[in-house]
């Protein structure tokens, strides 16, 4: 009867970490960090307990830029959520999978690129403009890193998408350059000014770091397009 009431107890203690990890993820993400790392009696966890424990610290560690040393922490999240058909938490799941992997290096995107693959299967029907912007983001870079740039250009338009419903300034000031240096790549010079005039309605509601690198790529298209004193300018 003890060990019941202490594990009870054990339990509602984790379950308020828990809750309070995912609270202030987005804003306080060290905070969360700090929580989750603190928590004891990991083992005695209930499985649903263990596989968010392990969704959240693989959360707070990717905010927080603490690297990935392996993928067994979101592993138990992945397994747990979709062997139980919990759409909305395996779709994450996967994609942080796919971000862990990416962290990785070249011989791990193979991993990455399946991950991310089936997190867009499981967030099909799901209303999460966040999730999506971050996973289409991710799926684009990557494809972008292997050289598939055609591939990437229409992960990298649905990330702008789902950004521009969340009123993200500086992702959407990013994805417009990417996608420009996308175009300008295929030497579609329409295209390519196109996007870096959009992403230009922007500029006052980005950092001045961020306008600098995409001023810089816009000069590299007035090069390309050889009008050389825009370029300077």
């Amino acid at each position: 009867m003890g060990l019941i009431v202490v594990l009870t107890s054990c339990n509602r203690d984790a379950e308020r970490c828990l809750y309070m990890a995912e609270e202030c993820m987005e804003t306080e993400p060290g905070k969360a960090y700090k929580c989750l790392s603190e928590m004891e009696d990991v083992d005695n966890l209930s499985a649903e307990q263990r596989a968010r424990y392990a969704f959240l610290c693989t959360q707070a560690m990717h905010k927080c830029h603490i690297p990935f040393t392996n993928d067994s922490l979101i592993n138990v999240a992945v397994e747990y959520f979709t062997r139980h058909n919990k759409n909305h938490y395996a779709a994450k799941a996967l994609l942080y999978k796919g971000v862990v992997h990416m962290q990785y290096g070249i011989k791990n995107l193979d991993k990455a690129e399946k991950a991310f693959v089936q997190s867009e299967k499981w967030f099909k029907g799901i209303e999460d403009n966040q999730y999506k912007a971050m996973l289409y983001d991710q799926y684009a870079t990557l494809l972008s890193y292997r050289g598939r740039y055609r591939d990437a250009l229409p992960y990298f338009k649905n990330a702008y998408f789902f950004y521009y419903k969340l009123d993200s300034f500086s992702e959407m000031f990013t994805a417009c350059r990417r996608i420009a240096n996308i175009y300008l790549h295929l030497r579609d010079m329409e295209n390519a000014k196109a996007y870096y005039e959009k992403g230009l309605q922007y500029k006052d509601k980005v950092s001045s770091l961020l306008y600098y690198f995409y001023l810089k790529d816009y000069a590299d298209y007035f090069s390309e397009s050889k009008e050389y004193e825009k370029a300077e300018q």
